[in-house]
This record gives C-alpha cells, sequence and structure tokens, in this order.
C-alpha cells in the first residue's frame, strides 16, 4: 500500500484524510480524483504521489479553481508533488528524472482541462 507517511510530522488531519484518500484512489483503481491515471507510470511510491498530485490539480483546473471550496485539493495536490520530490530525495540520482517528468506533466495540464 502506497502510504503519505505523514506519521513523522504534523499534518492537520483534514490534510492527512485528504493526502491517504487521493493515494487510496490511485492505488485502488487507477483512479485519482475521478482522473485515469495509468498505474504503469507510477512504479514507485515517488512516481504515484506525483501521478496523485496532477490528478487532484486536474480536478481542481476542471472545477471553480478560485472558490474557496477547492483550496484544501490544492494544498492536497502540493503536498503530493513536494511529497514526490521528499520520496525521489532518498535516492538523489533519480531526481532529475522525476523534475523533467513532473515537468512534461504539468505542461500537459493545459491539454487536459481544455
Amino acid at each position: 500500500m502506497i502510504q503519505a507517511h505523514t506519521d513523522e510530522r504534523t499534518i492537520p488531519a483534514l490534510l492527512r484524510d485528504r493526502l491517504a484518500a487521493a493515494l487510496a484512489d490511485l492505488e485502488s483503481d487507477g483512479q485519482a480524483s475521478g482522473v485515469h491515471v495509468n498505474l504503469s507510470d507510477a512504479p514507485d511510491e515517488a512516481l504515484a504521489c506525483l501521478a496523485a498530485g496532477e490528478a487532484m490539480l486536474v480536478r481542481v483546473l476542471r472545477e471553480d479553481c478560485a472558490s474557496r471550496d477547492t483550496a484544501l485539493d490544492l494544498l492536497t495536490a502540493d503536498a503530493l508533488v513536494t511529497r514526490a520530490f521528499e520520496r525521489a530525495a532518498d535516492s538523489p540520482a533519480s531526481l532529475p528524472g522525476l523534475a523533467e517528468e513532473a515537468m512534461r506533466r504539468i505542461a500537459r495540464l493545459g491539454e487536459t482541462v481544455d
């Protein structure tokens, strides 16, 4: 099971629950926040967190992203991408590849939302 590894720090319960739900959605059926994610793109925890963060951000962009109701989802997307880089830092050689993959995914978001 992919975990958000939130035990080692203090994270508000609401955010911790949202992180866990986003990762569980991704793991359970390849869906994260209603956006299809190919799990073959997420072979390790860093890429899984990146994929879940991407899916959460797509959801935010498809909805009224200027509303206060999406603030927690935006914070969750940020936390997931941050966690992806934290996990990748455990193996520093993987950071350049993850950074390139993150930039590719972010660049494609405009196409996904339109």
